[in-house]
């Protein structure tokens, strides 16, 4: 998959693995992503500081709208795939926790695919067109 990697001081495209979930989570497709104040202020940060010094290898996008792709194992299958749905941008496995978009192994929604913790995931109304702002 593809994703929007902030590499040394840089905003880059490149390959990633695909992400697999763990017990209790589940595999989304992004649809949207917002840049936070927090993405603009790191950015800010890193232009003084020595290359990969702030959040280097890391898939920005910890505000985003995706669509359940695939339940991993130990999931409860509650929402249904192509359920939109957002989430808290953390997950927690057996790998342990970290917030998405802002740890190397968690990719944010600045990639194509990221997996959610079933339990933290909100479904999105439908009266919601994907591209609006609700």
């Amino acid at each position: 998959m593809r994703g929007l990697i902030f590499r040394d001081n840089e905003l880059v495209v490149d390959e990633l693995a695909d992400p697999v979930p763990d017990e209790g989570q589940v595999l989304v497709k992004t649809l949207a992503a917002g840049i936070c104040g927090s993405d603009v202020h790191i950015l800010d940060l890193s232009a003084k500081a020595p290359a990969g010094t702030f959040f280097n290898e890391v898939v920005w996008g910890h505000e985003f709208c995706c669509e359940v792709l695939e339940h991993g194992p130990s999931t409860e299958k509650a929402l249904a795939p192509g359920t939109r749905v957002c989430s808290v941008p953390m997950a927690s496995s057996s790998r342990g926790a970290s917030m998405l978009g802002s740890a190397a192994e968690r990719p944010g929604g600045f990639a194509e695919r990221m997996v959610l913790n079933e339990s933290l995931l909100v479904p999105v109304p439908t009266t919601c067109p994907p591209t609006s702002l609700c």
